[in-house]
Parts: structure tokens; sequence; C-alpha cells
């Protein structure tokens, strides 16, 4: 005590380091009282040797409280807090090597045995009762003298005064509240330190602040240029395809969203996942093997004299193994938080197929809608030229063209009836790719597809959110960064094998035969210890290794949002123009139109010849084509915008 009050300079600081010795000679004495033993001489050896070893550890603490304080400013709060903290696995390594290194004489046996057994007692169950007990309550001991140091001293000498001083200048005291802060501040101390006696190893996880490489933050709007034909708001995603009011459309999606393959391959995913977290939770949990047996035999005949009855003996046993790992070190939380975060991926992945599926099926619908658009628009033109075919005959018959107009008529009709196959076929393609996604066979749907429909298309306008909704809207994204959780969290499974494992074993054992006439019940427990001492190499390479792949992982889920702003943009750009483009195709159809009529009426009046109306034609036809593909692609475009942006899904749903 007057060594560390010299080095201290303080007659009070010791006493905290002095109040910790009492746990070693409670501990002690009670392991002592446990194993039935005297409190000998050998016992009282034990006993100032604790003395020493408990001291020691209280110091460690005390003294790197002491640093924080007066050297970095903390508050006394603060400092005992990461005192214990920053030197409780170098507290724990020593005191475990001390444990270890008592065993022997814990269970030492021949001459001798009685005195070595004593000791080791008093000196092992001290020891650890000093550890368990000194690392919570040491800093409570050192807050509690060291503010009655700072009441004995001008306020403004003081680090916590300071602190005070500079947060709230103008505060005024508060005598009354005082005891009740104080009483909660070391409630408080109590509760960390208790946290920070089973640390967890490796780094904890933080979802990181930007998702993009630059770690700028996300804009907080698209670009003017590409918000051609947009609006800005709240975007209705979760279920966009209501949004085009088309009945048919919307109960294909929902029937797909329920019978799709994909989809539930991806939720027998989930329940794989979920099932393999429980799996790993369930290492938390002790792990009891239960043996029950009986048995009845009888004496044979032959082995008893005459007139002696065979024995039946019966006999009931139970056995049972107790084994259950402790985790200290945080290798189970971990190996958890990695299997929840593994199982959150899943649940993503799911999502995205639904984003996907219900974007894949829109686009094979509009595609049914847009040829039979096409084909509608063809026939029509067939009508027409069948008409002028017709027109240029008569007028061969009549003497008042040359066979020519009549084979160039013909050669313009046969043309435009040879796409009608393409065009029929790709239809068909669309009708069998509408079926596969619901699960049926190819031609499920033609039935209902195949009387036509209008293209969909939206009864308002289309709203889109901003960049930073992509963060929580769109499954890709948030399944990159639950898988970058899971990898951080490897990364402590690895790192607890640099430390101990501790773990509790036991063995219960009961006996009863002849119904009850002769019983026994015996029972042991073991603790275990598992420690990687010479194989330190080989874990810091796993460490780096994992460290490694969450570097990937974070690759990974920048680049994933990357290309999430890029389908994005990409989407916008394309919608805002192919709006522009069938705008232009509209006006070229009415002129073409009107083209068609006027040469025509040219032709018949003999004022131009019957290549400009074949011209027209052809160019009528292949303008209304354009456009009803045009119609197509608008909507197809608004289509992917949606699934860029993570339409189709519902947190609330999922």
């Amino acid at each position: 005590f007057l060594f560390l009050a010299a080095q201290y300079e303080s007659w009070l600081i010791p006493v905290a380091v002095v109040l910790a010795v009492p746990f070693s000679l409670i501990g002690a004495l009670y392991g002592t009282l446990l194993r039935a033993y005297d409190n000998n001489v050998y016992t009282q050896i034990g006993l100032v040797l604790l003395i020493g070893l408990s001291a020691k550890t209280a110091i460690l603490i005390v003294e790197f409280a002491k640093q924080l304080r007066e050297a970095e400013g903390r508050t006394t709060l603060e400092a005992a807090v990461e005192a214990a903290r920053l030197r409780f696995r170098a507290v724990l390594m020593t005191a475990v090597s001390f444990i270890l290194g008592v065993v022997p004489l814990l269970v030492a046996s021949g001459a001798g045995a009685a005195s070595r057994r004593a000791l080791g007692t008093a000196v092992f169950s001290g020891m650890v009762a000093a550890t368990a007990a000194g690392v919570i309550f040491i800093p409570v001991f050192y807050v509690l003298v060291q503010r009655v140091r700072d009441r004995r001293r001008p306020a403004s000498q003081t680090p916590d005064a300071s602190a005070g001083e500079a947060s709230a200048p103008d505060a005024a005291p508060a005598p009354a509240g005082r005891g009740a802060a104080r009483t909660g501040g070391v409630v408080a101390l109590v509760a960390l330190c208790g946290a920070s006696a089973c640390a967890t190893a490796g780094p904890d996880y933080l979802r990181p602040e930007s998702p993009l490489p630059t770690r700028e933050s996300m804009p907080d709007a698209w670009r003017a240029q590409a918000m051609t034909g947009l609006d800005t708001g709240e975007a209705r995603l979760q279920r966009w395809w209501t949004l085009f009011d088309d009945p048919t459309l919307i109960r294909l999606i929902e029937q797909a969203r329920t019978a799709n393959p994909d989809v539930r391959l991806a939720v027998a995913r989930v329940l794989e996942s979920r099932a393999a977290a429980g799996v790993v939770a369930g290492d938390r949990l002790p792990v009891i093997d239960a043996t029950p047996g009986a048995s009845v035999s009888r004496t044979s005949d032959a082995t008893v004299p005459a007139g002696v009855n065979p024995a039946i003996d019966t006999l009931v046993s139970a056995r049972a193994e107790l084994s259950w790992e402790i985790d200290l070190f945080g290798r189970i939380t971990r190996s958890i938080e990695a299997a929840l975060a593994d199982y959150d991926a899943a649940v993503e992945d799911v999502r995205d197929v639904l984003v996907s599926l219900s974007a894949e099926l829109a686009l094979s619908y509009i595609d049914v809608r847009t040829l039979q658009e096409r084909l509608r628009v063809t026939h029509d033109n067939v009508r027409l030229q069948e008409e002028s075919l017709q027109l240029t005959r008569d007028r061969f018959d009549a003497g008042l063209t040359s066979l020519l107009d009549v084979a160039q008529a013909e050669s313009n009709l046969y043309d435009t009836q040879s796409r009608i196959p393409s065009l029929e076929r790709a239809l068909t393609a669309a009708f069998n790719r509408i079926a596969t996604l619901l699960a049926e066979a190819p031609g499920a749907v033609t039935d209902d597809l195949v009387a036509g429909g209008a293209i969909p298309a939206p009864r308002e306008s289309a709203t889109i959110g901003i960049p930073a909704d992509l963060v929580r809207q769109r499954p890709d994204v948030r399944r990159a960064e639950r898988r970058l959780a899971a990898q951080t969290a490897r990364v402590g499974v690895a790192t607890a094998d640099l430390y101990p494992r501790f773990s509790l074993g036991g063995n219960f054992s009961f006996d009863a035969g002849n119904l009850g006439n002769t019983t026994g019940f015996g029972w042991s427990i073991l603790p275990g210890l598992r420690w990687n001492l010479f194989d330190r190499g080989r874990i810091r390479s796993r460490i780096d290794v994992e460290e490694a792949r969450v570097a990937q992982a974070l690759v990974d889920y920048e680049r994933t949002m990357l290309n999430a702003l890029e389908e994005v943009e990409n989407a916008m750009v394309a919608y805002g123009r192919e709006q522009e483009r069938r705008l232009r195709l509209q006006q070229a159809v009415g002129a073409s139109q009107r083209a068609v009529d006027l040469v025509r009426t040219q032709y018949l009046a003999g004022l131009t010849d019957f290549q400009n109306v074949l011209d027209s034609q052809r160019t009528l036809y292949n303008l209304g084509d354009q456009l009803a593909d045009a119609n197509g692609a608008v909507v197809q475009h608004l289509v992917r915008l949606y699934s860029a942006l993570g339409g189709g899904w519902d947190l609330a749903s999922t």
C-alpha cells in the first residue's frame, strides 16, 4: 500500500487496488470449504500468494484508467470503462495461464498430496474469483475512490470538472441530483464492464455510409436531361403493374408470382437459410445425450440346485452426457450473425426474383400485344394493296396501263404477306414464354390472349423517387449489403480462434436393480479448455483470408450500386427518347396516309405513274409497323425503369 501511495502520489487511489484483494481471499476460503479441507498452513500460503496476484490484476486496470484520465482528459467513468475493456484480455490471459499451471496441484496424488491439494485448491478457486469479480468491480472501486478524491480537491483541478465546464459553462450546480447521478454512473459502469468481460472477437459491422466507391453521398436528384416524360415524387413501385389498368396483365403477374418455379426455388432456399441459422444458434445451448435402458434376466435352471427357484433380476439404468461451449470470445455469436445475414440475403434473393419475374412477364405480355398490333397493321396494308392490285388489273384489262404495273402491284402485295408468318411465329413464342413463366405447358394461355387487345398504357404519368431510394428498394443492392455483413461476421469467427475455447462437460448415471432394492447414482463435471497455441500462423492467415473477402464483398456492394444507377439512368433516357420517337412516327404516319390518298387520286387521273403509288403504300406500311413497335417499346422501357428502380415487392408481403 505504501509503495502504491508513493507511485500514485495519493493515499486514496491505492484503496481501489486493496479493495480487490478480498475477492480472492473469499474465493479461496469458499473453494477450501467445498473440498472439505482445513485452513492449514498450506492454505494460508496460498492466501498470501493470492494477495499479490489479485493486487497485480487491480494495478493493471487502475494504472491504465489513471493514464487515460490524466493524459487524455477522459472523465473518470469513461477512463474506467475503457481501461476495463482494453486490459480485459491481458488480464484474462495471465489469469488463465496461472490457473492452468496450478491444476496439477489441484489433482495431486501420492506422498504429500494433501498439502499440494490444499495449496492448489486455495490458489485455484481464489484466482478464479479474483478474475471474475475483479474485472467488474475494480473499475467501480476506482470510480468511487477517485470521486472521493475529487471532492477533496478544488473543482478546477479535476478533469471531470474541466470537461463539465467545457460542455456546459453556464450550468448551475444541482446538489440534490448529485447522489442519484453518481449511483447511476456506478450502475452503468458495472453493466459496461460486465459486457466487456464477454468481449466479442472481430470487428463490429457498420453499414457503409455511402455505397459509392468515391465515398460521396448519393445524389439528391436524377439528372434533368434524363427526366423527360417523368415526374419526381413518391414512386408507387410495390405493384407498379396495376398502374396500367389492364386486368389481364394484373392477373397474369399475380398468378406467376405464386406459381413460377424460380420463385418457389428461391423460397426453398430461404427456408434452408433459416434452418441453417437455427442450427448455428443451437450451438449456444448445451448438448445433452440421454440413454435410458432396462433389462430383465432369469437364471438358467441348469445352473441352480434342485428345489431352488431361479433368480429373476431387473435392472433399470439411465445415462446422460452434457457438453456446453461457453462463448466467452464471441465465436458462436459471430457465427450466428453471419448465418442471420445469409438468411437476410436469401430473402433478398426472393425479392430479386419477384422483381425480375414481374418485369419479364410484363415485357412478354407487351410483346404479345405489340405483335398483335403489328399483325393488324400488316393485314390492313394487305387489304389496301389487294385493292391496288385489283385496280391495276382492271385498268390493264381496259387497256389503260401496262402489265408492268400489275407485276409491281403483285410484288408489293406478296412482300407484305410474307411478313405475316414471321410475326405469327414471334407471337407464338411470346405466348409460350408467358405459359412457361406461369409454370404451365406451352400453348396453355393462347386461348386467353389470342383474341387480342390494346397495348397497355399507364393511366397516369410515371413518377420516380430519388437515387437514395435505390439503397432501400433494390433487392440486389440490399443482398450485396447483407453479404458484406455476413462476411464481416466471419472475420470475427476466424479471430475467435486466437483465443481459448472454454467448455463444460458432465456425466450423470443412475442404476436401479430388482425393482429398487439396489440403486446407484453417480455424476462428474469436467471443465474444458482448447487453445491453438502453436497454430497461430495458420489462424492469422485465415483471418487475412476473411478480411480479403470482406474487401471483395465491399467492392461487390459498390459495383452493384453503380450498376443500379446505370440501369436506372439508361431506362429513364430510353423511355424519354422512345416517347419522342413515337411522336415523330405518329406525325409521319399521318403524313404518309395523306400521301397515299393523294397519289392514288393522281394515278386514277393519269397525273402520275404507278411506281409512286407503290412507294407511298410501302412507306405507309413501314411507318405503321414502326409506330406499332414504338407504342410497345415505350411501355416496355417504362417497365424496365420500374424494374431498375427495384419495383415489384412489398416489405409487408414478403
